[in-house]
């Protein structure tokens, strides 16, 4: 059997593995009152899945984001379906040179040029795609000085899947994906954003 089953009450396994790959990047300085889509990933295959294991976020910011603001630096993670157009803008994370494997034997990411990609200094071009209503999941800065003017978020897993009872990855099929998404941010606060993603490609049960 291939694809993602139960193996026993504690142990999740995913058969049929292909590859396992992480990959990571930084924005450019994120330029103050921006909003929207900073990194965003796509599952092109509609033959095989990618299984998320874990979404690491964080966030450092530059400048002062001025008075103590209203509403404190949030991120959320957001999926994404019916992704028939790759977005646009900032810098593309490229997998087809072969990078991201953990092991060199692995294969080559099925991740096309342009899946992959992560903001400079402005929101990423949203493509052609359906976002969830909900959030995955959703995170906020924390203020590191007296007046709440300087945010920082330390590295965050906002998504992790362990070898452990009722744990179960992101399973996304062909043309799925999510997004990091920068909801608030207040003042006139600037920052630098990385993310890394660990994920496995395997055959469809």
């Amino acid at each position: 059997m291939n694809g993602i089953r139960r193996y026993n009450s504690r142990q999740l396994e995913i058969d049929g593995v292909l590859g396992k790959y992480l990959l990571g990047g930084a924005t450019g300085l994120v330029a103050a009152a921006v909003t929207g889509e900073l990194f965003q990933f796509r599952w092109p295959d509609n033959l095989r899945i990618c299984a998320v294991r874990k979404i690491i976020v964080t966030a450092a910011a530059s400048t002062l984001f001025g008075a103590a603001p209203a509403t404190p630096l949030t991120f959320d993670i957001v999926k994404a379906t019916a992704w028939t157009v790759q977005g646009t803008g900032g810098t593309v994370l490229d997998t087809t040179t072969g990078t991201g494997r953990k092991r060199t034997q692995m294969p080559v990411s099925l991740l096309t040029a342009g899946d992959c990609r992560i903001a400079t200094t402005a929101a990423l071009g949203a493509g052609t795609k359906t976002l969830d209503s909900q959030a995955l999941a959703t995170v906020v800065g924390i203020p590191v000085n007296g007046s709440n003017t300087m945010c920082v978020m330390d590295p965050t897993e906002i998504v992790k899947m362990e070898d452990a009872e009722l744990d179960y990855p992101i399973v996304l099929a062909g043309n799925e994906g999510f997004v990091l998404r920068l909801t608030s941010n207040p003042g006139t606060g600037t920052l630098f954003v990385s993310v890394a993603v660990d994920w496995v490609e395997t055959n469809a049960s």
